[in-house]
């Protein structure tokens, strides 16, 4: 059985990842970027049942966002989180090919500057 606070993680990450407002998303991306900053890469993508799941497909979204200070969130949380072992297959498990094609630029362009 869940726990409240599991749930009420994994819906704010898919209701807020593809919210209609703008502002919503920026906030949602940024507490996101708080959290995963807070709970480093393993426990973040190796939590209570599927988080991980949820915050890679919230993340690639939110890296695909209009809004300029979204995506800056977003890339904070996939510096984060690529320092991760198995960073390269959670994507490819967890994201469709479509997604992690676009995505994959901006992924590589992080590792380049994380690596510097």
């Amino acid at each position: 059985m869940k726990s409240n606070i599991d749930i009420t993680l994994e819906q704010n990450f898919f209701i807020s990842s593809s919210h209609r407002n703008m502002s919503v998303r920026k906030a949602a991306a940024y507490f996101l970027s708080i959290l995963v900053q807070k709970m480093g890469p393993v426990k973040a993508l190796m939590g209570p049942k599927n988080i991980g799941e949820h915050l890679i497909q919230a993340a690639a979204k939110f890296l695909m966002d209009g809004s300029p200070h979204t995506r800056y969130y977003a890339r904070k949380i996939f510096s984060i989180i690529l320092n991760h072992a198995s960073f390269e297959k959670l994507l490819r498990k967890h994201l469709s090919p479509s997604t992690y094609r676009n995505i994959f630029s901006v992924i590589e362009s992080i590792k380049r500057r994380v690596s510097s």
